[in-house]
């Protein structure tokens, strides 16, 4: 753990608008957003570092010159002699997210006994490390592997900015919609005490 580790936090803002266009029918745009701040990543922290004959590298113990890179010099081009160069991991607070999003959504309240109700999301999530965490992939399917809380960085370790993309479980289109229809009850069945405990009060969802 980094010794400069401080508390993550979440910023959240969100904005919105209604207009009844039609009886008992409401249209509500809104936007929503969201930032992450100093949340947690795991950085390798010993990755080799890229050597040229113009970026020379001089190995700290023997002090040997480095010009090329091949796996089998890459120990002796990390910062740290003595260990490993893919998983000596250091989880820090210094990874970032932001989300923001469009949803529009039309509510038709109980109208000749229909309740209706379709909502879109358009959104971008974007961050500098993440993973799945248990969740979703981007491909809808369910992440059953790990639950990490600190995300993974791929990559150069050391820069934020060429990590930075679109989230794991970014999703941008969402649809949903969803209905209850009270079904009328047959006039026949209203004179009958058995019809009407079979045939009223039924609902289609």
């Amino acid at each position: 753990m980094d010794r400069n580790n401080r508390t993550p936090y979440l910023q959240q803002f969100n904005t919105s608008m209604e207009y009844q266009f039609a009886r008992d029918t409401v249209l509500q745009v809104a936007y929503v957003g969201s930032r992450g701040v100093r949340l947690f990543r795991t950085v390798a922290v010993n990755q080799a570092t890229i050597a040229s004959t113009t970026h020379p590298v001089t190995n700290v113990v023997t002090q040997d010159v480095i010009v090329d890179n091949t796996p089998e010099n890459a120990s002796l081009r990390a910062p740290f002699q003595g260990t490993d160069t893919s998983f000596f991991n250091l989880n820090q607070t210094t990874a970032a997210s932001t989300y923001h999003s469009l949803q529009v959504s039309v509510n038709r309240r109980s109208a000749k006994g229909i309740d209706f109700r379709a909502s879109y999301t358009f959104s971008k999530s974007i961050d500098d490390a993440s993973n799945a965490g248990g969740g979703a992939f981007s491909d809808g399917s369910l992440d059953t592997t790990s639950a990490l809380d600190t995300g993974t960085v791929f990559g150069n370790q050391f820069s934020a900015h060429t990590n930075r993309g679109l989230s794991d479980f970014d999703r941008t289109h969402r649809l949903v919609l969803n209905g209850i229809w009270d079904v009328p009850t047959a006039g026949w069945a209203v004179h009958s005490r058995v019809a009407n405990a079979l045939f009223a009060n039924w609902q289609l969802s």
